[in-house]
């Protein structure tokens, strides 16, 4: 993903996402309200609001009780910043997960919509593979693993925990991949899943969105088996 500056989440954010994240963190509308131009738009459920009614909206979003938002995944692409994160309000509350969706102009907000994230239908381990690359968490990626499990990417082997804990620092976290699921097909028990994926690796001579298919092998909810081709069947 593009790099803009360091943000509290821990990915780089325009400066105008970053802040809007660090007003909704401590529930403060009116600093939300202005990191965002007089003009931009909030969109829920497709109607448009504007001024007050956008600032109304915000404050019923969040809430009058103390609200907990813990980013999960970042992606941005041309002009778009997809941020999900997970919101919790009060201490017994329910956690849910949003998208939301800010359409960049010279990285000034034109219009955010805040949307309920829709969960995938991923088998448990791959759901959760690509969480923990989103979210850069490496020990949470590690854990869907089994001890022996072999990675290959791009025609390397990493047999075993620690070759794959190498393959992660340096490969998933150190360059901050990011994953947008475009398809999965369950194939005899293996889950084929095609992606779109950014992140700050050199990107000359690649094509603009690069896609990747991962082939997932498991067994008993973990994974054994990864391999992660380049896909070229479109060109």
């Amino acid at each position: 993903m593009a790099r803009d500056g360091a943000g509290m989440s821990g990915w780089s954010l325009p400066s105008q996402v970053d802040e809007c994240l660090r007003a909704a963190k401590v529930n403060d509308v009116d600093r939300l309200v202005s990191a965002m131009e007089n003009d931009s738009v909030l969109v829920d459920a497709g109607r448009e609001l504007r001024g007050s009614e956008r600032a109304a909206w915000l404050r019923s979003f969040l809430g009058r009780e103390a609200v907990q938002i813990h980013p999960i995944s970042c992606w941005r692409e041309k002009g778009i910043v997809v941020l999900t994160v997970l919101v919790k309000r009060g201490e017994l509350g329910e956690s849910r997960p949003f998208d939301w969706i800010f359409h960049l102009d010279d990285e000034r907000i034109e219009r955010m919509l805040i949307e309920l994230h829709q969960l995938s239908e991923l088998p448990r381990p791959v759901d959760t593979f690509v969480r923990g690359t989103n979210s850069g968490d490496l020990e949470v990626l590690l854990d869907t693993f089994v001890d022996d499990a072999l990675v290959n990417d791009q025609l390397c082997d990493h047999w075993g925990k620690e070759a794959i804990r190498e393959w992660a620092i340096r490969d998933i976290v150190g360059e901050q991949l990011a994953i947008r699921v475009v398809s999965n097909v369950d194939h005899y028990g293996h889950c084929i899943l095609t992606a779109h994926v950014q992140g700050n690796f050199d990107k000359r001579g690649l094509p603009e969105p690069l896609v990747l298919v991962f082939y997932f092998s498991m067994h008993r909810d973990k994974i054994v088996q990864l391999i992660i081709l380049r896909n070229l069947s479109g060109t």
